[in-house]
């Protein structure tokens, strides 16, 4: 069994400092925060931004394990158009955990408290 610690326990802290503080910490499994302005790492940061942030973990010993994205709450929306986006966004998403070498994502099953609307909307994608 693998113990990982997500980075955004480090919300406030920058991807540099968050690896180099868990390193220190002795954590080497890593759930990476992967939305918002304070992602560790994401989508939305270019190619050498985001090498350069697993090239420091690699380099503190650290494996990317998962990453804590942002992406599934709209599977369930109204709107055809944001159901579909959201397909293309959980694909970006996979994609980044590939080039990470995480072998998971958290995803949103959808949002709301309607369980079924949840379900009927979310399962077919």
């Amino acid at each position: 069994m693998k113990l990982s610690v997500c980075t955004i326990v480090l919300l406030a802290r920058s991807s540099d400092e968050a690896l180099r503080l868990l390193s220190r910490l002795g954590y080497a499994n890593l759930d990476v925060l992967a939305y918002g302005k304070q992602a560790h790492l994401s989508r939305a940061m270019d190619k050498n931004q985001r090498r350069g942030v697993l090239d420091l973990a690699h380099s503190l010993g650290q494996c990317v394990v998962s990453l804590a994205g942002s992406v599934g709450e709209k599977f369930n929306s109204d709107a055809e158009e944001e159901r579909r986006r959201e397909i293309k966004d959980v694909k970006e998403e996979i994609d980044l955990a590939v080039e990470a070498g995480a072998s998971v994502i958290r995803i949103s099953p959808g949002a709301g408290e309607d369980f079924d609307k949840i379900m009927s909307r979310s399962v077919p994608h």
